[in-house]
């Protein structure tokens, strides 16, 4: 506000040199003042594979904006596919076996223990359809908040295991 203030009445002494009278009016200035400063990321990441596979895409590269829930690349995953498949068929017999006996048990033509078996397995193949589709989905990497790509650890192609670092970001 000092040096404000003083331009304001150098310029106005210059005035006063060509004219006799001259109008002064206050004027506030908005204060400036720098600082020293580091930016950081709040959230720092290298999402790694969960499962064994061989890349086959990368959607970005580094310094690339990502959002929140967007893969970041993909595995092949013809094995998980498969294992998935099977989960699927294990479950629908399963499931098909226990609506067969359920019904037979509601007539009183099998014993309940025949039905609690048939039960076990119905909720074993489910678990298993479960793993089956996690899985699969852990051959797609995704972002796990908005941000920015620092760095690829791995190129199409490579192959990976669970815990191998695959990209990181901010």
């Amino acid at each position: 506000m000092k040096n404000a203030l003083s331009l304001l009445l150098f310029w106005s002494s210059l005035a006063l040199a060509e004219s006799a009278t001259v109008a002064v009016e206050q004027v506030n200035l908005p204060l400036l003042h720098p600082l020293t400063g580091r930016v950081e990321a709040v959230n720092q990441a290298t999402m790694t594979a969960q499962t064994s596979g061989r890349i086959a895409e990368l959607y970005f590269d580094v310094n690339d904006l990502v959002k929140k829930g967007e893969p970041l690349a993909r595995l092949r995953n013809e094995q998980q596919k498969a294992e998935f498949d099977v989960a699927q068929a294990e479950h629908e017999r399963a499931l098909a076996e226990f609506n067969r006996l359920n019904d037979l048990y509601q007539r009183k033509l099998v014993a309940l223990a025949m039905l609690d078996q048939a039960r076990a397995t119905l909720k074993t193949a489910a678990a298993r359809l479960s793993s089956a589709q996690e899985n699969v989905d852990y051959t797609i990497i995704r972002a796990p908040y908005s941000g920015i790509v620092t760095k690829r650890h791995v190129e199409v192609g490579e192959s990976v295991r669970p815990g191998s670092p695959m990209v990181s970001g901010l």
